[in-house]
C-alpha cells in the first residue's frame, strides 16, 4: 500500500460499491478511497465542481476504478470528460464492470481507458482481482509525477 494514495471508486450500485470497497480494504490498496455515487459526482470531485467546489485538495488521485452503468452519466462519458482534460488525462482509469452487454472493451480503449476488468461475481475471485488491480497500478506501474491541481 502506498502511504499517501487517494483512490476514487466509481459505481452506481450499492451492493457492488460495498463489495469492492471491502475488497479495497482487505488488501490494503489505498489510504483513502474516495467513492462517488454517479458520474457526474465524480467529475464534480476531480474538477472540485459543485459540492466539492471549495475542496482544499492540492493532488489528484492515482487510480480511478469506475463501473460503466452509473446513474446521470455513464462510466464512458466520464472517462471522455477525463481525458479532454490536460490536467486529469494521465490518470489511470480502470474499468471493473460487470457490464459485458452494453460496450465491449475496444468501445472503452478507443475512449482512452487504462484497463477493462470483467468483474467477478463471487468475493473470492473480486478480492483477487481488486489485489491485482492495485499491485499493478499502485505499486508495479511508474506513472507520472504528482499530477496537482491548479
Amino acid at each position: 500500500m502506498l502511504e499517501n494514495t487517494i483512490n476514487i471508486l466509481v459505481s452506481g450500485n450499492p451492493e457492488q460499491e460495498a463489495s469492492k470497497l471491502r475488497s479495497f480494504k482487505r488488501n490494503e490498496i489505498s489510504k483513502e478511497v474516495r467513492v462517488a455515487r454517479e458520474g457526474v459526482e465524480a467529475l464534480d470531485y476531480l474538477f472540485t465542481m459543485g459540492a466539492y467546489s471549495t475542496s482544499d485538495r492540492s493532488l489528484m488521485p492515482q487510480l480511478i476504478v469506475s463501473d460503466l452503468k452509473l446513474p446521470k452519466i455513464d462510466g464512458v462519458q466520464v472517462l471522455r470528460c477525463l481525458r479532454d482534460s490536460d490536467r486529469a488525462k494521465p490518470l489511470p482509469l480502470a474499468i471493473l464492470t460487470s457490464s459485458f452487454e452494453e460496450l465491449k472493451p475496444n468501445d472503452t480503449y478507443n475512449s482512452g481507458c487504462n484497463s477493462y476488468i470483467g468483474k467477478k461475481v463471487y468475493f473470492i475471485e473480486l478480492n483477487e482481482t481488486v489485489n491485482n488491480l492495485g499491485l499493478y497500478w499502485l505499486n508495479l506501474n511508474q506513472q507520472p509525477s504528482k499530477t496537482r491541481r491548479n
